[in-house]
């Protein structure tokens, strides 16, 4: 029997608080909470991955990460289309 997503969500959200709150230095203080966005885009096979396909040769998707500055640490993932832009999805 298949388990619910939340599980595994709360599970990472609850590690992750406790690896932030190991993580934090005074090396680099900044007032206030300050992340960094990284897009990672990943080519697939386009005969295969149709609705991936951004331009007229290539097909793939774009994994936008959040990172907590201070921490070093991701806090938020988005995966999506290649051709969308980080603006986009990180509203």
């Amino acid at each position: 029997m298949p388990r619910e997503q939340r599980v595994f969500e709360e599970f990472a959200f609850y590690n992750e608080s406790l690896a932030q709150g190991r993580r934090i230095t005074k090396k680099f203080e900044l007032n206030g909470h300050f992340y960094a966005v990284d897009p990672t885009t990943i080519d697939l096979c386009m005969s295969i991955f149709r609705w991936t396909h951004f331009c007229s040769t290539k097909s793939g998707i774009k994994v936008h990460t959040q990172i907590d500055i201070i921490t070093e640490i991701p806090i938020f993932y988005i995966i999506t289309n290649a051709k969308v832009g980080d603006y986009k999805a990180m509203d």
